[in-house]
């Protein structure tokens, strides 16, 4: 998913908000300190419950649970990728007609994503999340 920046002032000077308007409407907070976006730059954003790069293997959020944020895993997702935030989906959100929102803290950054209840099930309030950003 390509996604375009969105700065949005007044903002810490670690954190920018982006915000994608078309599929899944979110916002979210990065450490600009880390990765340096401006406004109008374009990025991937991912989410992942494992930094395995074959997580198929296992059962969804175990690699997250088990391992941890600091899990040694070679040649994982995290190699490919610029920026890694390890958080916790902390609220669950159901809104209006099929849109529901996901909350997630990344240890005081936040993220909210919005999406039709069909996308968005297979995050759990509760669950260990990974959130991958490149240019």
């Amino acid at each position: 998913m390509r996604l375009t920046l969105d700065v949005r002032p007044p903002l810490p000077p670690l954190a920018c908000y982006a915000r994608q308007a078309d599929r899944f409407p979110f916002v979210v907070q990065i450490n600009t300190d880390l990765l340096d976006l401006q406004k109008e730059t374009s990025f991937s954003l991912a989410l992942a419950s494992s930094l395995e790069a074959d997580s198929g293997a296992k059962e969804a959020g175990a690699g997250a649970g088990a391992g941890g944020w600091r899990a040694d895993i070679e040649g994982g997702l995290a190699d490919d990728w610029e920026y890694v935030m390890y958080g916790k989906v902390y609220k669950f959100d159901e809104g209006t007609a099929d849109d529901v929102t996901a909350y997630v803290s990344f240890g005081g950054l936040l993220m909210a994503l919005t999406g039709s209840y069909r996308h968005v099930s297979g995050i759990t309030v509760g669950e260990y999340i990974y959130l991958l950003v490149r240019r």
